[in-house]
Formats: structure tokens, sequence, C-alpha cells
């Protein structure tokens, strides 16, 4: 085999090893996490079960903006410098550490003593014991993120896909322990997520330091990673604010305003249930990103149109059926599992469109222009997305409560999504084809949904589960009669290295 075509074949099976990887950690995650939300949030109660959407919300920005940030940072140094020299990485490795432990405990320091001052921002008295607690989970988040971090710079995607699985994996059997085990309720779910990532950043910490770090000791003639760290760092804290501020600020801001607590329970479990269906979604297009970078560097653009239309095909066969069920099903599903989050379900209901348009923006900003070289575009629209969101946020919360924040979250999400598309009209020589087959599918599939609850099968989850059925059914049938699915499978050799 020639050596450009063997290198392109091992790229390929690289890739695809990674995908699969990374989808296997992030889809594990989410899903226990899914089911440990439900297991706790039913016996919680709305009012009580907004604490933990409001205190992420509260310890995600100095996570997001300092912490990952410089996590992120680590991981592209690392990738940089890991070549065929165990003393690069081992330098760059040694650095993070000890700058993300340091800026970890203290940001959890300052927001441990702060804790009374934002339960008294928030007029919760109640709140100062529960922001200590996740102040200290923001110490070992940090730990964590500097092991996914270094897992991800050294290309040991399935180390990484472990780190996941096995903090969730402990956070679940922890959570059930001191929730049902020993009755500490809110105070044992922030515990069991401190500890488990505590425990697990430890063991694999070890496993970093055996490998990586203690077999490169010693002097080295490399530029200085603290300097080098910072300075990737410094233009991603601005764009880490902004990803707060456009995804993270709605509870917070609900949180100041609301009068009724389980408004943010609501808005809580809504965009949990979301996340679930949006991330293997993204998922899906995070996975041919390095695929549309290669194609895009070498500006095969016949191959990447393939790519594009195949991308844009798959994303809709997945998102367009995941919303008609999510928009159909959350009335019945919640009256089945928990009644008292009904309000929940008029939220989900609202954000279910957003599957399709958050994909397209995946695919339009990271997956295509991003990689053409028109970052400064996408942090702009993102920017400007942010503000955006936090002007709505302000002007509808305070009257419309957590339906105003979905409200805001649906025109700004809405309109990112189509200035994305109209961005890459305008900069890259692609063409942007819409398939009519999953268009069809869904609207048959909705019929279908909506026949069976209206006969009474949408009573209780073994019905619902019927119903849900029924609509696959019939979604599959119009793919299938129509050949989009055929037509899609086929289409993946087009896209073969060679």
């Amino acid at each position: 085999m020639p050596e450009p075509l063997t290198q392109n074949v091992n790229l390929g099976i690289r890739t695809l090893s990674g995908a699969s990887w990374s989808f296997l950690g992030s889809i594990a995650d989410y899903l226990l996490s899914f089911a440990l939300t439900i297991l706790v949030a039913r016996p919680l109660g709305p009012s009580e079960y907004g604490y933990i959407p409001l205190l992420a919300g509260i310890t995600d920005m100095p996570r997001l903006v300092l912490v990952t940030t410089l996590g992120t940072s680590l991981a592209k140094h690392v990738a940089t410098n890991r070549g065929g020299d165990s003393r690069g990485p081992s330098q760059v490795l040694k650095t993070g550490l000890v700058l993300i432990a340091v800026l970890s405990a203290a940001v959890g320091t300052l927001v441990f003593l702060g804790a009374d001052l934002i339960s008294e921002v928030f007029h919760q008295p109640e709140l100062g014991g529960m922001v200590r607690i996740a102040a200290i989970a923001l110490f070992a988040n940090g730990l964590m993120s500097f092991v996914q971090s270094a897992f991800q710079g050294l290309d040991r995607l399935d180390l990484l896909a472990g780190s996941q699985l096995s903090s969730s994996s402990l956070r679940f059997v922890l959570t059930i322990w001191f929730f049902y085990g020993l009755g500490l309720r809110v105070q044992g779910v922030l515990w069991a997520s401190a500890l488990s990532y505590l425990l697990v950043s430890i063991l694999f910490l070890i496993v970093v330091w055996r490998r990586w770090i203690q077999p490169g000791s010693g002097r080295q003639a490399l530029p200085s990673p603290f300097r080098t760290l910072i300075a990737y760092a410094s233009p991603l804290v601005v764009s880490s604010l902004a990803f707060y501020a456009y995804t993270r600020v709605d509870i917070v801001i609900l949180g100041f305003y609301a009068h009724d607590r389980a408004e943010i329970g609501y808005l809580g479990l809504a965009s949990t249930m979301f996340t679930v269906l949006l991330v293997v979604a993204q998922s899906i297009a995070t996975a041919v990103f390095p695929a549309i970078a290669a194609l895009v560097t070498s500006e095969s653009w016949a191959k990447l149109q393939h790519l594009f239309d195949l991308v844009i095909n798959w994303l809709f066969i997945y998102s367009v059926p995941s919303s008609i069920a999510a928009f159909a099903l959350a009335g019945p599903f919640f009256a089945a599992l928990a009644p008292e989050y009904m309000g929940a379900a008029v939220l989900l209901r609202l954000l279910s469109p957003l599957l399709i348009l958050r994909s397209l923006g995946t695919v339009m900003a990271g997956g295509c222009l991003t990689p053409a070289g028109f970052a400064k575009d996408v942090a702009k629209l993102t920017t400007l997305a942010a503000i955006a969101n936090v002007l709505l946020d302000l002007l509808l919360i305070p009257h419309y409560s957590a339906l105003g924040s979905v409200i805001g979250t649906l025109i700004v999400h809405g309109g990112s999504a189509i200035a994305g598309v109209l961005l890459v009209r305008y900069r890259l020589p692609l063409t942007i084809r819409l398939p009519w087959e999953p268009l069809i599918g869904g609207a048959v599939m909705c019929v279908a949904i909506v026949s069976g609850i209206q006969l009474g099968f949408g009573n209780g989850l073994a019905s619902m589960a019927v119903v849900a059925l029924l609509g696959f059914v019939a979604y599959m049938g119009v793919m299938l009669a129509s050949g989009g699915l055929w037509r899609n499978l086929v289409g993946i050799r087009g896209v073969a290295p060679g």
C-alpha cells in the first residue's frame, strides 16, 4: 500500500477510534447523570431540587472561565509537545498540574469564604452550607479537569472515556448511598459529586504521573510552559465567559428573580433532559470534525460538500424524531414519572425545536467556519449571542420566570443557528441542502404519536413506550420507503480516505 494512503487509512482508523471512545464516555456520563437526576428529583420535589441546578449555575462561572480554560490550553500544549520525547509533555504536565491545582484551590476558597454573601444575594439563607460543599467540589473538579485535559492532549481518548465513566459511576453509587441510605438529600448529592471527582481524579492522576510525568523528569530545554499555558489560556477566558453567558447564565438570573424556587427546579430538570438528547446530536457532529478540517485544509470542496450533506442528513435523521418525541411525550412522561414536575414538561416542549437548531449551529461553527480560518467570525457571533441572551433574560425572567428564560433561549439560539448557516453560505463554497425525508417522516411520526395518545395509550410508562415505538416505526417506514436511510448509509463510502 502506498505510504500516503497508509497514513490516510491510519488517520481514519485513529479518528474513528477516538470518536468512538469520546462518544461512549459522553453518552455514558449523561445517561447516568440523567438517571440520577430522575431518582433524586422526584423525592426532593421541584422546590428543594431547585437548589441543585442553582448551585451548578453559580459554580459553573469560575469553573468554566478559569479552570476549564487552563485545562483546554494544557491539552493544546501537550498535543503540541508530545512528539516522541516524553520529557516535553512531562514538563508541561507538571506545570499544568501546579497551575490548575493552585487556581482551583484559590477559586474554591473564595467561593467557600463568600458562601454567606452568595446566600444573601439570592435571598436563600439555607444556601450557604450547600455553597461550601460546592466550593470543595470546585477543587476536585479542577483536578479532574487536569486529568481529562492531559488525556485529551496525549491522544488517549480511551483513558479519557474511562475517567468520565468512572466518575459518573462512582457519583451514581455515592449519591444513592448518601441520599437514600444516610438521608442527606441535597447535601448528599453535593458530597457525592465532590468525593467522586476527588477519588477518581487522584486515581487517574497517579496514572498520568507514573506514565508521563515521572519518566521525563529532569532538566529540559523547552520554552517556559508557564508562559505558554497562560498565553494559550488568555484568549479563551473571553470565549469561556461568552459561552457561560450564552448557555448557563439563565439559571442564575432565574435564581435571583424567581419568587418560587420550584421554577428553578422546572428549568433545571427540563434542561437536563434536553442536554441528554443534545449530546448525542453533538457527538454525531463532532465525530467528523477532524475529517472536515482535513478536507477544508486541502480545499477538497467536492468531497467536503458530500461529507457536509451527509452530516446534515444524519443530524436530521436523529434530531427530527427526537425533537418530536420530546415535544409529544413530555407531558405523559412527567405525568407518569413525576406529576409535580408538569411545569418542566411545558419548558421541554418549547426547548425541543432547539435540538435541530443547536445541531446545525455546531456543524456550521465548529465543523466548517473554525477550521476554515473564520474563528474570529465564530467568536463574534458567540459574543453577540451571549450579550443578547443576558439582555433577554434580564428583560423576560422578572415577568415570566422560567418561561421567559426558555423564550429568550429559543430566540437567541435559533438566531445564532440561522446566522451560522448564512455565514457558511457567505464564506465557503458550500451549498446547504436540508433533507426532506426526515421532515416528512417526522410529520408522520407526530401524527402516529398523537393518535396513540388520543386512543388512550399515553397513560403510564409502559403505554407511553408503546406510543413511542409506534411513532418510531412510522418514522422508519417513511425513511425506508423513500430510500433516505439506505442512501445515507451508502453515502459514507464517499468520504473514505483516499
